[in-house]
């Protein structure tokens, strides 16, 4: 109940300072080994993001990494390989904190996403007894609280992404968006080349409407 209560109070407080505009600090793991996500659990971060997309981990190591990130007190998110429901409740269900959002590519797709995430009637994610609400103990609490405002950050990976950035950014629950640089630039035809102009005026134009939209 403890650990439950202050990650609810540790996810506000990440979703607070990333309104506010201040420094928040995360890593990304592939790896699939909760000793290595034990270690970086204990440098002082904010967030570890667990990339379930690309890497070695999969749904049957997903509890032993959540569980090794929140003994350090750090919030644990999760990349899921695509946006569905199948995938966001696995990583949810497992007690992630946030789910971190691969190809999004305009506002329709991202809502369907953020209901995967939300319990009825907010949204439309199966309603169960899981590691995240202690396999029923703190339910009708997890329930009414934090199950209903998960993390939420966006990938801008591709041109499609870039082109409705405006609409993406105006979905309601988007915490944050982050930039997915190789998979844009491939999306240019220059894959890798960070010094091409389309990329740069893409990664500008991408900074420039999440600051006027005040998204992270």
């Amino acid at each position: 109940m403890i650990q439950y209560l202050e990650n609810m109070h540790k996810i506000n407080n990440l979703k607070k300072k990333l309104k506010d505009g201040q420094e928040v600090i995360g890593t990304w793991s592939s790896l699939s080994s909760p000793n290595v996500i034990n270690v970086l659990g204990t440098t002082g971060l904010d967030f570890v993001v667990i990339d379930m997309e690309h890497g070695v981990i999969n749904h049957n190591h997903l509890v032993e990494i959540i569980r090794a990130i929140e003994i350090n007190s750090v919030l644990p998110l999760v990349r899921v390989v695509i946006g569905n429901s199948q995938e966001c409740k696995k990583a949810l269900d497992a007690g992630a904190s946030g789910i971190v959002i691969p190809m999004v590519e305009n506002s329709k797709q991202l809502k369907e996403i953020i209901s995967f995430c939300k319990y009825p009637p907010a949204g439309q994610r199966g309603v169960a007894f899981s590691r995240a609400n202690m396999f029923g103990k703190n339910f009708k609490k997890y329930l009414d609280n934090f199950a209903q405002s998960p993390i939420i950050i966006a990938m801008i990976e591709n041109k499609k992404g870039v082109k409705n950035l405006n609409q993406i950014l105006k979905v309601k629950g988007l915490d944050g968006i982050l930039i997915g640089p190789y998979d844009l630039s491939a999306s240019l035809n220059c894959p890798g080349d960070f010094q091409n102009n389309n990329f740069l005026k893409s990664i500008s134009f991408i900074k420039n409407n999440s600051i006027k939209n005040n998204i992270p």
